[in-house]
């Protein structure tokens, strides 16, 4: 009998892609790591041990790695390499930055701003909040600025900073404003 190798054995969790996303970049377990662009509808395979993520093709070489993230943000780990150039670009040329949306939101106030910051704040790639952003801001854009002020405190304080919980925060402030404002307005009516 053989002397066992010297070496620790490390336990690996394999998952199959039949292709690479559009958005090239493959998910386990609640957590997005990229692949090199040119990779797009390909197939691939990941295998994931506790420190590490390993991405190969389908032959089962080694196309990329990443540490294992456990981290709650960002979900998309992204590496600068693996992005195609208009998204690099993407920075320089869009004239949206983060700090567009951050003087969008100082219309509106203090909590806004903080709000449009967490946002920004909670991916690797400001980029990738944009939307979130722009989610946010335009649906600000007939409602009071009281009310989105206030909706924004919420957010801010329940330290739920996404589109999702303000748009839903945002909808129950308007709603009870208007009811309460209905109730002061309206008079019972009285016969002569």
């Amino acid at each position: 009998m053989n002397k066992l190798p010297g070496e620790n054995y490390t336990l690996c969790d394999y998952k199959y892609f039949l292709k690479v996303p559009d958005n090239y970049h493959l998910e386990y377990d609640a957590h997005y790591y990229s692949v090199l662009y040119t990779r797009l509808g390909k197939p691939a395979i990941l295998k994931a041990t506790m420190t590490e993520i390993r991405i190969c093709d389908e032959y089962n070489r080694l196309i990329c790695k990443h540490p294992r993230s456990y981290r709650d943000f960002p979900l998309y780990i992204t590496e600068d390499s693996h992005m195609p150039q208009k998204h690099l670009y993407y920075k320089e040329v869009n004239l949206h930055d983060g700090a567009y949306y951050r003087r969008w939101a100082s219309v509106y106030g203090d909590s806004m701003v903080t709000l449009i910051d967490r946002i920004l704040r909670s991916t690797k790639h400001e980029e990738q909040a944009y939307n979130s952003c722009a989610g946010v801001l335009h649906s600000c854009k007939d409602v009071p600025h009281r009310l989105v002020q206030e909706a924004a405190d919420k957010c801010v304080e329940a330290n739920a900073c996404k589109y999702s919980y303000f748009k839903k925060v945002l909808g129950m402030v308007s709603c009870y404003r208007h009811c309460h404002l209905i109730r002061q307005t309206s008079f019972p009516f009285k016969y002569p």
